[in-house]
């Protein structure tokens, strides 16, 4: 798992090999970002198996409901 907090502005989220990433703590722009297809931001999480940016999650490269993501660990 790959976490970040308290970083009030991040401008992407990292590039990494991890299974799961959790960023708690963002700015909007970051997790509209996110959920464009094909963007920057989407393009460095969209291989993760789980993400939970902000408000929204994402479960093998799709987004999802928290429910749907906490169901699969």
């Amino acid at each position: 798992m790959f976490a970040l907090a308290d970083d009030p502005h991040p401008l992407a989220p990292p590039r990494c090999p991890a299974k799961k990433l959790d960023i708690t703590c963002c700015c909007k722009e970051l997790e509209e970002k996110v959920g464009v297809n094909e963007s920057p931001e989407w393009n460095n999480i969209s291989h993760i198996a789980r993400v939970h940016i902000g408000d929204s999650y994402f479960m093998d490269g799709k987004k999802c409901s928290e429910e749907t993501l906490d169901r699969q660990q």
